[in-house]
C-alpha cells in the first residue's frame, strides 16, 4: 500500500509561483521555452508572454551567452550519447541577464537535463535566482578587507615615517604631535590662525601683504606689520617648545618659511581627489561599461583612493574656526567634495553597486537636501532594487520637503519615476492571475 501523501496541485502551483526564484523548462531542440513561472516578472520586469517570445540573445549578456553556449553544447552532447555522470546531468553557474529596463543583474542558474518524450533529445529544467544582493555583499566584504589591509599597511608605514606634526584643516584646525592625540596649545589665537594661513598655501613663500590683509585687515599698516612680526616669534617659540624647528626669511616682500616635518589632511585630500577625479575618468568608465574587467581594474586603481580622500573630509574646511579669509576656500573645497561624491555615486550606479551608491547619495543629500538630481538617483536605485516601500516613503518625504521649502512639486523626471513605480506595483500585484501558465496538465 502506498502511504505517500496525495499529490497536491495547489502546493505545486504555490512553489512554482515563488516570487523570488524563477522556475523554467527549455527545449534544446527548438531553442524555445516550454514553461516559465511568473517570478520572471519580479526578477527581470518581463511578463511570461514577453519572455516566451524573446530570442535567447535578448535574455543573456553576450559574455554570459558565450559561456552558456560553450558549456551547454558540450554537456548536451555527452548527455544524448548516454553519459549520466552527476556533473553532466546537473549544473550550477553564474550568469548575467538583461532586465526589461536595460539594466543587467547577476543570476545563479541551476539546471537539470532530462530526456524528451522521443528519447532522442533533452529538455533543460532550471531555476534562476537573482543574486544581486549576494554579489553586492561579496563586493562590500572584499572592499572592507582591502580597506583594512590598507589601514594595516598605512599603520605599519606610519610607525616608521610618521611626521613630527599632524595638521587637521577639515572641521576644526588642530595640530598634534607625533605619538600624541592632544592638540598643541598656542600663546594666542592669532598664532594658531597664522600657522593655518601659512600652511593652507601650497607655496613655501607667502606675501607679507596677503598675510596682513587676511589677519589684520582693519589694522593700521605699521601696527599690522608689528603684530605680524610678534606673532611669527610666538609661533616659533611655541613650536620650539616641542622641538619643532620653524624658521623664516623676508625676501622681496614675502615670508619664506621652513617647517620640514609635517603632514596634513588637506595635503592628502588634494593629492587623492585632484589626481583621481577627472572628467576623462568618468568618460572612460562609461566607454568601458560593457567590459566589466576593465571597470573592476579601474575601481581597484582609483576608487579606493577617492574613498580614502572622502574619509578625510570630516567637515568643511576650517568650519569651526572664525577665520574670514577661509570662507572662499571653504566654499571651493565643499564644491570639490560635492563633485567628487557625485562622480563616485555615478560610478557605483553604472556598475550596479547600489548599496555603495546609496551610501554616497545620502552624503550628497546631507550636503544639498533640495538638489533633486540626488533624490532622483536614490529613487532610481530603489526601483532597480525593487524596493517599492522605500521608494514610496522617500518620494512622499521629498514631495513634502519641496512643497514646504520651495512651494513646488517634484520635477517631471521624478514624477515619471513615481508613475513607473506605481504602475509596476499594480502589475506585480495582478501578475500571478494574469500570466500564470500551467506546465502540468490535469488528466
Amino acid at each position: 500500500m502506498n502511504n505517500s501523501p496525495p499529490f497536491n496541485i495547489e502546493k505545486l502551483k504555490f512553489l512554482l509561483d515563488n516570487p523570488f526564484d524563477c522556475f523554467w523548462v527549455f527545449d534544446i531542440t527548438t531553442t524555445r521555452f516550454i514553461y516559465i513561472s511568473p517570478a520572471v516578472f519580479t526578477q527581470l520586469g518581463w511578463t511570461v508572454d514577453e519572455v516566451m517570445n524573446l530570442p535567447i540573445d535578448k535574455i543573456f549578456s553576450p559574455k554570459s551567452l558565450q559561456k552558456l553556449m560553450n558549456e551547454e553544447i558540450k554537456r548536451y552532447h555527452h548527455f544524448i550519447t548516454g553519459d549520466r555522470r552527476p556533473e553532466i546531468v546537473s549544473s550550477l553557474g553564474e550568469y548575467e541577464q538583461y532586465c526589461k529596463d536595460g539594466s543587467i543583474i547577476p543570476v545563479e542558474i541551476s539546471t537539470h537535463l532530462v530526456c524528451d518524450d522521443e528519447q532522442s533529445g533533452a529538455i533543460v529544467v532550471g531555476i534562476t535566482r537573482d543574486i544581486t544582493k549576494r554579489k553586492n555583499y561579496e563586493n562590500h566584504l572584499l572592499n572592507v578587507i582591502l580597506t583594512q589591509q590598507g589601514k594595516i599597511r598605512e599603520l605599519e608605514e606610519s610607525q616608521h615615517t610618521q611626521p613630527a606634526l599632524i595638521i587637521h584643516f577639515f572641521g576644526k584646525f588642530l595640530v598634534t604631535l607625533r605619538g600624541s592625540t592632544l592638540p598643541v596649545k598656542w600663546r594666542t589665537t592669532k598664532t594658531e590662525e597664522l600657522l593655518a594661513f601659512l600652511l593652507q598655501h601650497d607655496q613655501l613663500c607667502v606675501s607679507r601683504n596677503s598675510i596682513i590683509d587676511a589677519l589684520w585687515l582693519e589694522t593700521d599698516g605699521d601696527k599690522a606689520a608689528k603684530y605680524l612680526h610678534t606673532t611669527l616669534y610666538n609661533l616659533k617659540k611655541d613650536l620650539k617648545a616641542h622641538d619643532i624647528a620653524f624658521d623664516w626669511q623676508l625676501i622681496n616682500g614675502s615670508y619664506c618659511f621652513s617647517l620640514p616635518d609635517y603632514s596634513s589632511d588637506l595635503q592628502e585630500y588634494k593629492a587623492m581627489i585632484k589626481m583621481e577625479v577627472t572628467p576623462q575618468n568618468v568618460l572612460k568608465i562609461v566607454q568601458v561599461l560593457e567590459t566589466i574587467d576593465v571597470v573592476e581594474s579601474l575601481s581597484k586603481k582609483s576608487i579606493r583612493k577617492i574613498e580614502a580622500g572622502i574619509r578625510l573630509y570630516r567637515g568643511d574646511f576650517l568650519e569651526e574656526n572664525d577665520y574670514l579669509w577661509a570662507a572662499a576656500q571653504r566654499a571651493d573645497y565643499r564644491a570639490l567634495f560635492e563633485r567628487t561624491l557625485y562622480t563616485l555615486a555615478r560610478y557605483y550606479f553604472l556598475i550596479h553597486d547600489y548599496p555603495s551608491c546609496r551610501r554616497i547619495i545620502f552624503k550628497l543629500i546631507d550636503l544639498d537636501i533640495l538638489n533633486e538630481t540626488y533624490h532622483e538617483m536614490l529613487l532610481k536605485i530603489y526601483i532597480f532594487e525593487k524596493n517599492n516601500d522605500a521608494f514610496m516613503k522617500h518620494y512622499q518625504h521629498l514631495k513634502a520637503l519641496l512643497q514646504s521649502e520651495l512651494n513646488q512639486p517634484p520635477n517631471a523626471a521624478i514624477m515619471n519615476l513615481y508613475q513607473q513605480c506605481h504602475d509596476q506595483d499594480k502589475l506585480r500585484t495582478s501578475d500571478k492571475n494574469i500570466y500564470y501558465q500551467p506546465f502540468f496538465k490535469n488528466n
